[in-house]
């Protein structure tokens, strides 16, 4: 497994193991926590997303973030 994550240039401790979610358990934070996963909320990362979107009038090529930013254009102002 080293090997081949070194073939993409994680070499020693320059990453970190990640899981992306839709929220956990308590049991699961303290089990990745243990491991030494570090746990994102997807929900945060889409927030993170949309602010950026909604900051700058940037035209995204990249497909993923032209959904994000055609979907935060069409729905209603945020109250948050």
């Amino acid at each position: 497994m080293q090997r081949e994550l070194e073939k993409y240039g994680f070499k020693g401790n320059n990453y970190e193991k990640v899981i992306v979610s839709w929220g956990w358990t308590d049991e699961a934070a303290k089990e990745a926590k243990r491991r030494g996963v570090v746990l994102w909320d997807f929900r945060d990362i889409l927030r993170s997303i949309a602010s950026a979107c909604r900051q700058r009038g940037t035209y995204f090529t990249d497909d993923t973030l032209r959904t994000i930013q055609l979907f935060l254009r069409s729905a209603p102002p945020s109250t948050h």
